[in-house]
C-alpha cells in the first residue's frame, strides 16, 4: 500500500497490515538469544534432540520459564526493535501527530505456548489496559507466519469507533491480566460487525487503534508463538495531556478512575 492508502484504511478500519518491518535476520537473532537464555538454565542432558529449550522450561520448570519470560524486554535486540524509527515514524503517520510517547510497560515480547488457553485475552481493546490515549497506536508483530493454527489475531473492523461496554473485574483478584475485563455489548457489536482474523507473514506489522476491539487466537500448533508489541500514543491528545501521560492499570492506575471518563471527550485530571 501506499502510505496515503494505508492511513485511509487504518482511519475507516482501525487496523491495517503492513510487511516488511522487521528482517527475518533480526528475528533469527531474537529468537537464537531466547534459545540461548534457556540452555543456560537447563543441564544438557535434560534436553532432547531438536527440543526447544524455552518450551521445555515451559513444560518443566514453569517458574524458570516465567522469569525468562519478564527478561526478553530486557534484550537489547528487543528493545532497539520495540523503539525503532521506523514503528515511530509510522505511527506519527497513522495518528497524524509529531510526538510521540511510549511507556515501557507497554512494550514487549510476547509468548503463546502450544495448547494454552489461560492467558489468551477474549475481546477488548487495549485503551482499557493503559488508558495512555485514545489516539494510540499497537504494533503486533509476529515472529513467525500467523494464520488460524498457530493464532492469528481476530480484530472487528470499524470497532474503534463503536461504544464498547467495558465490565471490569476485580483487579486485585489474582495476577491473569486477560482477566480484567469483558466487553458486555460485545454479542451486539458482532451482529453488526462480523470480525475477521488477520493472518501474517513474519516481521509484518498489524497496527491497530487503540480503540479497536480484537482478540488472541488461539495456539493450536506445536511451537510457541512469538510476537512483539509496541505502543504509542500522541503525546498532546487532550486526554494523554489530563491524564498527565500516566497510563492505566499496566502502571498501577485503578481502571475505574479513566474508563467512566473514557469517552466523555476529555480525560480524567488526576
Amino acid at each position: 500500500m501506499e502510505s496515503s492508502e494505508t492511513t485511509r484504511f487504518y482511519e475507516a478500519n482501525g487496523f491495517v497490515v503492513i510487511e516488511g518491518i522487521v528482517s527475518s535476520q533480526e528475528i533469527s537473532q531474537v529468537l537464537g538469544i531466547v534459545n540461548r537464555l534457556a540452555l543456560s538454565l537447563i543441564p544438557p542432558s535434560m534436553l532432547n534432540h531438536g527440543e526447544n529449550p524455552f518450551l521445555w522450561l515451559v513444560r518443566n520448570r514453569r517458574r524458570d520459564a516465567g522469569r525468562l519470560f519478564d527478561c526478553l524486554v530486557k534484550i537489547p535486540e528487543v528493545s532497539q526493535i520495540l523503539y525503532s524509527q521506523t514503528l515511530q515514524k509510522l505511527g506519527e503517520a497513522l495518528l497524524q501527530t509529531d510526538l510521540l510517547l511510549a511507556s515501557p510497560s507497554q512494550m514487549n515480547l510476547r509468548a503463546d505456548h502450544p495448547g494454552e488457553k489461560k492467558f489468551l485475552y477474549p475481546w477488548h481493546h487495549d485503551y482499557a489496559y493503559n488508558c495512555s490515549a485514545r489516539n494510540s497506536v499497537v504494533f503486533w508483530i509476529p515472529l513467525h507466519e500467523v494464520d488460524e493454527v498457530n493464532g492469528c489475531l481476530h480484530v472487528i473492523p470499524g470497532s474503534h469507533r463503536l461504544h464498547a461496554e467495558i465490565n471490569i473485574k476485580d483487579a486485585t483478584n489474582g495476577k491473569n491480566s486477560a482477566e480484567l475485563f469483558s466487553v458486555s455489548n460485545i454479542g451486539h457489536i458482532l451482529k453488526h460487525n462480523p470480525d475477521v482474523r488477520v493472518p501474517m507473514k513474519a516481521g509484518s506489522a498489524l497496527a491497530f487503534s487503540g480503540l479497536l476491539l480484537h482478540k488472541s487466537g488461539a495456539n493450536r500448533s506445536d511451537h510457541t508463538r512469538f510476537a512483539f508489541q509496541s505502543r504509542w500514543f500522541d503525546g498532546l491528545a487532550e486526554d494523554a495531556v489530563s491524564n498527565r501521560w500516566r497510563g492505566g492499570i499496566d502502571e498501577g492506575r485503578p481502571p475505574g478512575d479513566y474508563l467512566l471518563n473514557a469517552f466523555s471527550g476529555r480525560g480524567a485530571a488526576i
